[in-house]
């Protein structure tokens, strides 16, 4: 709610720049789109803080009545037990998979190349968005109470990602190159696709887990600093790309040129108007929880030595 405003502002900006640099003289503008009315709202990419705080609604009200049912930690006992068999396997994607799998077949159109339909435009959860979602939030959210089944994806993600690989280049020969929300192929060619995509979500997600834990587990300044700004990266990029796309809208460049273009260009001033203006202000302790401090000098060897015979905090 704090930020839609000025990302909106942006993005409304951003297009108002588009329309002055494509205008036609003499040609009247087109007409503005209709404020959109409640339950409609164009949540633009915030989407996923909205649908993120709705499933901590959902989890928090699930957790409570689990406790006022089952004070023993019976069912939750045998929540752990199903999770560390249906993740230890490597059968893992294809268990975790049966959720999205089944919800996308209840829909009789959808736009294939775009993926889980973006819930973007109403303040209502849509179905397939829900299932996929929320499935992945309460898988996580298992995980999290039995943090050593981790290593064991450490340990499965050249499998993984080779499932991945192979997922993704048989849903995309199922879809051909052209936007499509139906295949032609009927039914069995649909319910295919459906199935490399959902077991190739999973299998992603679980191959680069994995790949993390293997190879990036150890402490990295730099991988920290991201990790610190994304949250920040993730609020405010959208109007920045799409100022980016606007000023090369005219330029007729190839893509290869104009993509590399607006994403460096995107991410360069993401982050340093991250270092700027928030990592040490009040927007860091609003994003992060925390404040980061200017360094202080270097103080003489002894001079710190002394400090931490002390007691004190160096």
């Amino acid at each position: 709610m704090i930020f839609w405003p000025v990302v909106m502002a942006g993005i409304i900006a951003a297009m108002i720049w588009l329309g002055i640099k494509t205008a036609v003289p003499g040609q009247p503008a087109p007409p503005s789109p209709p404020f959109p009315t409640l339950p409609d709202f164009p949540l633009t990419h915030l989407w996923f803080l909205y649908a993120l705080l709705l499933l901590y609604a959902g989890a928090l009200l699930l957790r409570g009545l689990l406790a006022a049912i089952d004070p023993g930690g019976r069912i939750a006992a045998a929540a752990d037990r199903i999770v560390a068999a249906a993740v230890s396997t490597p059968a893992a994607p294809i268990l975790l998979a049966l959720p999205l799998a089944l919800a996308v077949t209840q829909i009789g159109a959808w736009p294939m190349w775009l993926g889980i339909p973006t819930p973007d435009q109403s303040l209502i959860p849509l179905l397939i968005p829900s299932v996929g979602y929320g499935f992945a939030f309460l898988v996580g959210w298992m995980l999290h109470r039995q943090i050593p089944l981790l290593q064991r994806w450490a340990a499965m993600w050249p499998a993984m990602l080779g499932l991945a690989v192979a997922s993704t280049v048989g849903a995309l020969a199922l879809l051909g190159p052209t936007q499509i929300v139906k295949l032609p192929g009927g039914d069995w060619q649909t319910a295919l696709y459906y199935g490399c995509y959902a077991v190739g979500s999973w299998a992603w997600t679980i191959a680069l887990i994995g790949l993390a834990l293997k190879y990036l587990s150890g402490h990295s300044p730099a991988r920290r600093y991201i990790a610190d700004a994304s949250y920040w990266v993730y609020v405010i990029h959208l109007p920045i790309v799409l100022a980016f796309q606007v000023a090369l809208s005219q330029l007729h460049l190839h893509w290869t040129v104009a993509f590399p273009i607006t994403l460096g260009g995107s991410l360069l001033l993401c982050f340093l108007s991250y270092h700027w203006l928030v990592r040490r202000s009040f927007l860091g302790v609003l994003l992060n929880g925390r404040r980061y401090r200017r360094a202080a000098p270097a103080a003489a060897p002894g001079a710190a030595a002394q400090t931490v015979s002390e007691g004190a905090t160096p």
